[in-house]
């Protein structure tokens, strides 16, 4: 049997994928043949009433909705589409950040129980982390960069991850 996602809890005893060290974690994600849905570890992912969706038009974005709507629909839960755009954005920038979110908006199909938001922030992972005392969950797209960007650079991902203190939902595809 081929499964279409392979779904992961990172154990406490491991810190998110941003160290040298890769954990068994890390490890399962980066070579999973297939699409893979990552939670933190952090709270439990029941009686939720909202969930936080940052989304940057990203190549997880499809799964990244997907995954917000299923844990919606099985919670009853409200979604928050959420994307951020530099506060002094020119109008080439807000739609571009209204097309991430009209984008993200087709991937739930005719799930209603959601709303957008064009956040204007300079730190995109700041405004997540600050805003994510209002959620119950984040579900975001898992890091694209590299292994290597990531140890020297850093990812909204990882950073958000490290940032909060609710569950955090990380998907990536394949």
């Amino acid at each position: 049997v081929d499964p279409d996602v392979v779904v992961l809890e990172r154990p406490a005893s491991e810190s998110s994928g941003v160290g040298i060290r890769r954990g068994t974690t890390d490890r399962i994600v980066a070579n999973s043949p297939t699409d893979t849905v990552l939670a933190n570890g952090t709270g439990e992912l029941d009686d939720l009433a909202s969930i936080l969706v940052p989304v940057t038009g990203g190549p997880n974005t499809e799964l990244t909705v997907r995954v917000a709507r299923a844990l919606a629909e099985h919670e009853n839960a409200w979604i928050e589409l959420f994307t951020v755009v530099p506060a002094d954005a020119d109008a080439a920038q807000r739609s571009e950040g209204a097309e991430h979110l009209a984008e993200a908006r087709r991937y739930l199909g005719d799930f209603e129980e959601f709303d957008t938001w064009l956040y204007e922030a300079d730190d995109p992972t700041a405004a997540i982390a600050e805003q994510s005392a209002y959620y119950d969950a984040i579900v975001i797209g898992a890091p694209t960069k590299s292994r290597l960007e990531r140890v020297l650079f850093g990812s909204m991902p990882d950073s958000v991850d490290e940032r909060v203190d609710i569950p955090v939902v990380m998907a990536a595809s394949k």
